[in-house]
């Protein structure tokens, strides 16, 4: 059974609760943002529902503290009759995370057709005995939730407290961080403890990225390299705009909020944090950082290159142990860059190099 794993570290959801919020305190209405953004899918006209054999659908638990709740939409017609915006990008950002994983994971023009599991079955070793997924969504979760998790068999959004988050299901990184636990739980099977639980917490937001990208076009020097920047809110009042993690700056994504306090993730060896189990999440700025100096050392779009290299890594079976440490899975991404472009371009697995070697993990 999968551990419960939260987009919101524990104890920055205790720091916000430690401020005595007003809990009759009603929410704020929900935000549109994302479809003002993507104004082409406020229709079902437009959007043709994904041919792939994965099911997408989306439960409400009406705010009450039930998984998965009432069904809602099991298509893209099903989900914009319901006029629920969370409903609708909920569904959406799922098909975009089935669509990414089954046609640039398995684009041949990406070079990335021969790699393990891409196409969303449960593997071990041998793809001929596939199983083809029931992707589940629970929205609505509880009352004023302020989480978003992964329980092993669904995606559970709340709604937030209306304060300090709102709609995690309208958060693209929420969606596709928490989603990527499928990818995990069925590949590398890292442990949520120790270096393997901060690796394991960082493939969640590095790939999370990855697809953002993909979704909007963005290259790696146009992208924001922020993950949880939707579900808080901005405090407009003193100038403020937050995001959970910063990949391309860690320890900075938000810095005196009124209730989080300041990031207190790391970026190199020298600031490691090995105080309590929240070193987990600390310490995965590490590696999301490397993500990040890697992609922009190399240039033009993070699903080519660094998402090929990422993927191979944790898909290889035998190649990752679930207790893996940093320097165990810089080698082993090393190791990979070096079979795939040792030949044709030796200065990728140089970059690869440098770049661990700049956060002090070699």
């Amino acid at each position: 059974m999968s551990c419960h794993c939260y987009f919101v570290p524990k104890y920055i959801e205790d720091r916000v609760y430690s401020k005595h919020l007003d809990k009759n305190q009603k929410a704020l209405s929900v935000s549109s943002k994302f479809l003002h953004e993507h104004n082409s899918l406020k229709t079902s006209k437009v959007w043709k529902d994904s041919t792939f054999p994965i099911k997408n659908h989306v439960y409400t638990a009406k705010n009450r503290r039930r998984s998965p709740g009432i069904l809602a939409a099991a298509s893209m017609n099903q989900a914009v009759a319901t006029k629920d915006i969370n409903v609708v990008t909920a569904w959406i950002l799922t098909d975009y995370f089935i669509r990414f994983c089954n046609t640039v994971l398995l684009d041949k023009t990406s070079g990335l057709e021969s790699l393990k599991g891409a196409n969303l079955i449960k593997f071990n070793g041998d793809l001929n005995h596939s199983e083809v997924f029931d992707i589940k969504s629970t929205i609505h979760y509880y009352m004023k939730y302020n989480n978003a998790l992964y329980d092993g068999e669904q995606v559970i959004y709340g709604d937030g407290d209306g304060i300090v988050f709102e709609d995690f299901a309208q958060d693209p990184s929420v969606v596709f961080h928490s989603l990527w636990h499928i990818i995990t739980e069925r590949s590398c099977k890292l442990l949520h403890k120790d270096q393997s639980g901060s690796l394991l917490m960082s493939l969640f937001d590095i790939f999370a990225s990855i697809i953002m990208q993909w979704m909007n076009g963005e290259t790696v020097d146009e992208a924001s390299w922020l993950i949880g920047e939707r579900c808080i809110i901005d405090n407009s009042e003193q100038g403020g705009r937050y995001a959970l993690r910063s990949m391309s700056d860690p320890g900075t994504a938000f810095i005196d909020h009124p209730y989080m306090g300041t990031d207190d993730q790391r970026q190199d060896m020298s600031k490691y944090d090995i105080s309590s189990e929240d070193s987990v999440y600390k310490n995965s700025g590490i590696p999301n950082h490397v993500f990040y100096l890697f992609a922009k050392s190399i240039g033009g779009y993070s699903w080519n290159i660094p998402c090929k290299i990422w993927f191979e890594t944790i898909t290889t079976p035998g190649l990752i142990s679930p207790n893996s440490t940093f320097v165990e899975f810089a080698q082993s991404t090393i190791s990979v860059a070096t079979d795939l472009y040792g030949t044709s371009d030796r200065s990728i697995v140089d970059k690869l190099s440098n770049v661990w070697q700049l956060v002090k993990v070699l």
